[in-house]
């Protein structure tokens, strides 16, 4: 709608230095064991969202950066990990695979 507002909120990784091509191997493993533990899609950049907007020809184009505001929700998620309904929630997101090992079945 001409006019319009759209307020977008995600999840977002941080925005690439013009020297790099990709995030470090490190972060994208962590952003990918994320993903996997909370059934996440793909992570992008807030610059990456502000290129699609720009594409879509979308006008007067505003980030904010709410890092600082979200961090007592990532202490509360570690917290709840340490709790009986954690662990088991936890098991619970994790395929257990048998593997056999020296002629054994065992779950990994």
């Amino acid at each position: 709608m001409p006019g319009g507002t759209i307020i977008i909120v995600t999840w977002c990784h941080r925005d690439l230095s013009p020297t790099e091509e990709q995030l470090k191997l490190s972060e994208i493993n962590l952003l990918n064991n994320i993903c996997s533990a909370y059934y996440l899609p793909n992570w992008c950049s807030a610059r990456d969202y502000v290129n699609i907007a720009k594409s879509l020809s979308l006008e007067d184009i505003k980030t904010t950066d709410w890092s600082e505001n979200v961090v007592p929700f990532w202490r509360a998620v570690i917290r709840s990990i340490f709790t009986w309904r954690g662990i088991i929630s936890l098991f619970q997101s994790v395929e257990l695979l048998p593997i056999k090992r020296n002629n054994k079945i065992m779950i990994e």
